[in-house]
């Protein structure tokens, strides 16, 4: 078992307290602090107590670190990454890609000569991107279309002329010539739109989409002229709570609005935004990914078992999430890698041969597949992360 030294990502959707108060900092940030990355991706990877990155680790023993099951599923990487979310204002409206197009996609931009650190590169690597949310604190997000009778019901509520268009598109056309509709607006146009939606989508107390409309007025405050505010009025509004978590498959359309979490995600960085951000949005290529049928995203309550490891289930396979609140000693998953990160309190893991390694609040450790019978004792809250089931 190894102790992780994590790289804490600055965006500007990050909170200045937060991640500080997580990580058991004096004070604010100067910056504000938005992800921290535990995990083996190659831009940002955790390091160990005598400075080889995990990566490195795992690219010298990887059927010791992975196991055989994950080194001839995935080969010799890990295959997730775990990230910790603090989010003080919304992350930009963002898609990603399927496996497929996650390929082509980098193919593509590898074939035309675009650097991986480029600004307006789509695709940092080959693979797919689903993600889970688990909420520490309560977290709000758009999350998937609405029903198109839905978002009708929201226009008729909202009674800005200037959407009229877009209500017609979708009761003629349906949502994916709708959100064509928005891309295709004038800037001009769409300055107009959202300068009235910030005027005009002040609800009813007893209105179905008082949460949604609220969230757009601020939107709409915070970030005139941009056409991912219109795009928001086509999506669902979801709260978790804390232990709820949220899943986002290939193709959803979504932005993280506030809350703190722990995320699981295969081990990817390939992102397409469609607003609320000064990044790069290309609007042809997230509308190549989108997924424009029925949501599949979907809020995971966790399933507990008899020793007090609530389980996140989905159907990736790259990861599986669980959460341990431990208060007596207790054996960790074994035969997979798994990083264990604290969240409250403090653990303790001991190895077979006895060797023992603290983690306090915000502290994580790596154990390879190959060590086995690892005990984790004290008093505290962890999320574990593995490979998926196979």
């Amino acid at each position: 078992m190894f102790a992780l030294t994590n790289e804490v990502r600055r965006y500007a959707w990050g909170s200045h307290t937060a991640m500080a108060d997580f990580l058991g900092q004096t004070g604010p940030s100067t910056e504000p602090e938005a992800e921290l990355w535990v995990g083996a991706y190659p831009t940002c990877p955790s390091r160990l107590a005598d400075g080889r990155s995990l990566a490195k680790l795992i690219a010298e023993d990887p059927a010791g670190t992975l196991g055989a099951v994950a080194l001839e599923r995935f080969g010799p990487r890990l295959p997730f990454l775990m990230k910790v979310l603090t989010i003080g204002a919304p992350l930009s409206l963002q898609a990603h890609p399927n496996a497929a197009q996650a390929a082509a996609g980098f193919a593509a931009e590898e074939a035309a000569g675009i650097p991986l650190d480029a600004p307006v590169r789509n695709y940092r690597d080959g693979r797919h991107k689903p993600e889970l949310l688990c909420a520490l604190t309560q977290v709000e997000a758009f999350c998937g279309f609405r029903p198109v009778s839905e978002s009708v019901a929201l226009l008729d509520e909202l009674a800005v002329p200037e959407l009229d268009g877009l209500r017609q598109s979708l009761t003629s056309s349906g949502l994916e010539a709708s959100v064509r509709w928005i891309f295709e607006l004038s800037d001009a146009y769409v300055a107009d739109v959202v300068a009235e939606l910030a005027r005009s989508a002040a609800p009813a107390p007893d209105s179905l989409y008082t949460d949604a409309l609220q969230w757009g007025s601020r939107l709409a405050q915070d970030y005139p002229g941009d056409r991912g505010v219109v795009l928001t009025l086509l999506c669902t509004f979801v709260r978790l709570a804390p232990d709820e978590a949220l899943f986002i498959p290939a193709g959803c359309l979504h932005a993280y609005l506030s809350g703190m979490g722990v995320e699981i995600m295969a081990e990817s960085d390939n992102v397409l935004r469609g607003g609320l951000t000064g990044k790069h949005v290309d609007v042809l290529e997230l509308q190549r990914v989108l997924d424009f049928g029925p949501s599949r995203a979907a809020v995971v309550r966790g399933q507990a078992d008899e020793v007090g490891r609530t389980r996140f289930a989905t159907e990736v396979e790259e990861f599986a999430l669980s959460k341990l609140e431990v208060s007596e000693p207790a054996e960790l998953d074994a035969e997979r890698p798994a990083i264990v990160l604290t969240v409250d309190g403090a653990a303790r893991l001991r190895s077979a041969d006895g060797r023992v390694l603290d983690l306090p609040q915000g502290r994580a450790a790596f154990l390879p597949a190959v060590e086995q019978g690892i005990e984790i004792s004290g008093s505290a809250v962890v999320f574990e992360a593995t490979t998926g089931p196979s």
